[in-house]
């Protein structure tokens, strides 16, 4: 009976003892900011990003905070002439944000093939304990797939049970008709909203430019840029007004997509949050006339404006055009057709830089007139490709 009492009570201890054994402790991993090998570093810097935020819902994981990664970085730049791109150094900041795991990789382009390489080493040891590499075929608009399967794999490495997504091998279907099962497969939330256009906000005139989840930006007020990565209706990134300043963004958006309440602030990773809203003005469309063919065209949502107001022009242009194609403000009474006459002529321009489609925004010019925005396929010598007409106050 003893025996049996006694049996009972060492049951019933363990069960206690079970109950109240914490849970397994995630793994701490830290995501090195994934390097561009013949890729715009834009685009590896974005990756970064969305693979941390790919990463952060696994239950086997504790990812480390970017801002804290980015701190240790800094300051160890200090000790360093050059960059942090060895692997013992990258371990070396593994160690000093206490991470156990360390993520480092390079993000390369051969002609429309991009290759993502990604490792996973032991901060304690330096040790490579896992590695992927995957390539497609494919736009800027579906790297976010590319990223979504490295994600899934190494959230496997680490004992998860995911399927893997199929990568896309070819061009991305039109805007709006992309499927999201990649996405879905994994866990890991979609981002459906379609953010490119103009925007009415508290800086003035902003225009977005969207690929995949990279998100970029430009504002009227001291000629700002912005840039970041849109995680479901949120986006994270930093504003720069050249030397008048930079820090941190985050703007929620909206369900449907059209307006937006946001905050700044004055540096990075800490400082006071001041607010910054904005309403979409419409979806761009062919308001004024354009020439060009279907591929490269320029078109604008209003056709007259006041002196030195500023102007959102949208654009299309072929993949195949050098980074140098241009568009510039050119008064209407010069001839038609010829770049280097109207390089001798512009009274402001900028660069696509291989974009194929989005907005530019142009301050016009304070003397009232006739102008034309016009497109040119290359600044050595090329071709106007398409154009289109406004006016400055009156004449």
């Amino acid at each position: 009976m003893k025996a049996i009492f006694l049996r009972i009570i060492f049951v019933g201890l363990a069960a206690v003892l079970l109950a109240q054994s914490p849970a397994p402790e995630r793994t701490s991993l830290a995501v090195y900011p994934i390097k561009a090998a013949g890729a715009d570093a834009s685009l590896a810097t974005a990756m970064t990003a969305l693979l941390g935020s790919q990463l952060t819902p696994s239950p086997k994981l504790r990812v480390i905070e970017d801002s804290m990664l980015k701190t240790v970085m800094e300051r160890q730049a200090m000790n360093v002439s050059d960059a942090c791109d060895d692997t013992s150094c990258q371990v070396a900041i593994g160690k000093l944000v206490q991470a156990q795991k360390l993520v480092t990789g390079n993000l390369a382009k051969f002609g429309p093939k991009y290759i993502l390489s990604l490792k996973v080493a032991d901060v304690g040891t330096g040790a490579t304990e896992f590695s992927t590499e995957d390539k497609c075929t494919c736009s800027e608009d579906q790297l976010d797939q590319l990223v979504t399967v490295a994600g899934v794999k190494i959230r496997n490495h680490f004992g998860e049970e995911l399927a893997v997504p199929p990568l896309p091998q070819g061009p991305a279907p039109a805007p709006g008709t992309a499927p999201m099962a990649a996405q879905a497969a994994s866990g890991i939330p979609a981002m459906p909203l379609q953010l490119t256009g103009s925007w009415n906000s508290t800086f003035g005139i902003l225009t977005f430019s969207q690929q995949g989840s990279q998100i970029t930006g430009q504002y009227s007020y001291r000629n700002g840029q912005l840039q970041g990565n849109l995680e479901g209706s949120i986006l994270r990134g930093s504003w720069s007004e050249g030397s008048a300043g930079s820090g941190d963004l985050e703007f929620t958006f909206a369900p449907d997509g059209n307006s937006f309440a946001g905050k700044w602030r004055s540096g990075f990773g800490s400082g006071a949050w001041n607010n910054w809203t904005g309403t979409r003005t419409g979806t761009p469309g062919p308001t004024s006339p354009s020439t060009g063919d279907g591929q490269a065209r320029l078109w604008l949502d209003k056709t007259s404006f006041a002196p030195g107001e500023s102007a959102v022009v949208h654009f299309t242009a072929p993949g195949s055009w050098a980074a140098d194609a241009w568009i510039g403000i050119i008064p209407s009474n010069i001839a038609h057709g010829n770049e280097a006459v109207n390089d001798q002529h512009d009274v402001s321009y900028q660069y696509l830089n291989k974009r194929t489609s989005g907005d530019l925004i142009f301050a016009v010019p304070t003397k009232p007139g006739a102008y034309d925005f016009r497109l040119n396929d290359t600044d050595a010598n090329g071709s106007e490709a398409a154009s289109v007409s406004f006016t400055v106050g009156r004449f």
